[in-house]
């Protein structure tokens, strides 16, 4: 977490950036865009996860990165004066997190390899060139749908082109052609394991045999907005009320306290009241204690 200063700063999160990166930035503060930064594409190309606009060029977002985390500049959805934010960072690591980008031709299929992340849990796709939705494949969506990150809507197999295999993502050849970003997460449920994907209905206590520090997740079944939870910010369930602090990829909201918090438990995490009655898929990251 941080606050603006309105000048270049350097934020330092113990993380080597230079072993390859996705960097997640959103105001916290104000009804701001977010902004997505990686390796893959180079420093200062800018992705919004709550549009279809194709990357721009931001000279004051992101402007440089060490092997203690990043330096910022004065571009205002990332660095407002006064105004707060939050930094989600995921470095590339076997059987946790990979990302790459592709060149894709409508007419043909183009597989991209996640060998490294062992179970693939997963996989964002945004054409980056050109205007396009953030296409989301899960290993618990019903087989042939995606989700759509910039979106509320439910899991559709209307241009439903990204697939897993294994450890093989695939455009398939009705993807527009242009380059893609691919940002994709492992599922690991061994004992030392960092990151599991999964699904449940109902608010009762999802298990993943250790404590999340991060739950992102989004019904499945019907018409709602993406959530974001970190401990951070709060993500246990706030007095009798019951409130979570959420961030939405699909918005520019403001963060606010919403019935749908993942209270984070010793082995895993418990939804809040919104989640009854839908499915929902998640991603959920450890809580290294240590």
């Amino acid at each position: 977490l941080r606050t603006g200063t309105g000048a270049s700063a350097t934020v330092t999160t113990g993380i080597d950036m230079t072993k390859g990166y996705m960097l997640w930035s959103k105001g916290r503060s104000g009804a701001t865009d977010h902004a997505i930064y990686d390796s893959a594409r180079g420093v200062t190309l800018d992705l919004v996860s709550n549009s279809t606009a194709a990357q721009t060029t931001q000279a004051q977002g992101l402007t440089a990165v060490s092997a203690t985390g990043h330096t910022i500049g004065t571009l205002a959805k990332m660095n407002t004066n006064g105004a707060t934010y939050v930094d989600w960072v995921f470095r590339n690591a076997p059987k946790f997190f990979t990302h790459t980008t592709i060149s894709h031709t409508n007419g043909t299929a183009t597989n991209i390899s996640l060998t490294d992340l062992g179970t693939v849990g997963q996989v964002d796709a945004k054409i980056t060139n050109t205007t396009g939705d953030w296409i989301v494949w899960h290993r618990s969506l019903t087989a042939g749908n995606n989700l759509r990150l910039n979106t509320t809507a439910a899991q559709t197999t209307t241009n439903a082109w990204l697939s897993v295999s294994g450890t093989t993502a695939t455009l398939s050849g009705s993807a527009p052609t242009g380059t893609y970003v691919i940002y994709a997460w492992a599922h690991d449920t061994a004992a030392d394991g960092m990151v599991q994907c999964g699904v449940f209905t109902g608010t009762s206590l999802v298990n993943l045999g250790w404590e999340p520090q991060f739950v992102l997740m989004k019904s499945s079944s019907d018409t709602t907005n993406w959530a974001i939870f970190d401990n951070l910010r709060g993500m246990t369930k706030d007095g009798a009320l019951g409130i979570g602090y959420i961030l939405r990829p699909n918005s520019t909201a403001v963060e606010s306290g919403m019935d749908a918090y993942a209270d984070p438990q010793p082995n895993g995490f418990v939804p809040g009241g919104e989640a009854a009655s839908r499915t929902w898929i998640y991603l959920a990251i450890y809580r290294d204690w240590e």
